[in-house]
């Protein structure tokens, strides 16, 4: 029996695809996309699921994972993971992002983040599970009680970055859901333990 071949992307979420294309576009500097973005065509013939950087699901034809993009989210009902690593974004980008509420993976370092983390913008995100801030240059303190909103959130990513101040165990028990956690690479002062709360410290 021949395998059941994938289902083409929906009509919807294809629109949707060439608008985030035009955003980028015009937001991005001179050739910064060109690797992928020649793909993306409205030619009618052309299926979105087999555009570079774009993943379907097989089954529904539905797009689950995009590796860049920011606007036109709040259509991709079924998007779970986002890569926007290495795309020059700062937080100012926040809002756009908080329309996928499907997410449950977002990556997002290295970026243009410098300053301190705030993360409120996220809040609707509540399904996310792994969020990257890696290698971003976010300075301060971290805000657990922004962080707080991100219920299933079990990865947290923030090496490579210039937080500072000191921190304990007890600072990240209103996470009740983190099981892995990223802090290498920061300014903290002082020492602090929490292998006992994490099965991996990342």
């Amino acid at each position: 029996m021949d395998p059941i071949s994938p289902k083409s992307c929906n009509q919807k979420e294809r629109n949707a695809l060439l608008e985030l294309k035009k955003s980028l576009l015009s937001r991005s500097r001179e050739g910064h996309f060109h690797y992928v973005l020649p793909t993306w065509t409205n030619d009618i013939k052309s299926d979105c699921c087999q555009w570079k950087g774009v993943e379907c699901n097989r089954t529904s034809g539905r797009v689950i994972k995009l590796s860049f993009g920011y606007k036109s989210l709040r259509r991709l009902r079924n998007l779970e993971i986002l890569d926007l690593s290495w795309n020059e974004l700062n937080k100012s980008r926040f809002p756009f992002l908080n329309a996928a509420t499907s997410l449950t993976t977002l990556f997002l370092g290295p970026n243009w983040m410098n300053g301190p983390l705030r993360v409120k913008e996220l809040r609707d995100l509540t399904n996310l599970e792994l969020l990257d801030l890696s290698g971003n240059g976010i300075n301060g303190s971290i805000p657990i009680h922004e962080l707080t909103f991100l219920r299933k959130l079990t990865v947290l990513d923030l090496n490579d970055n210039e937080i500072s101040g000191s921190m304990g165990l007890q600072e990240f028990t209103a996470l009740r859901k983190l099981k892995a956690l990223g802090l290498s690479g920061n300014k903290f002062s002082g020492s602090f333990e929490l292998q006992g709360k994490f099965a991996q410290i990342i």
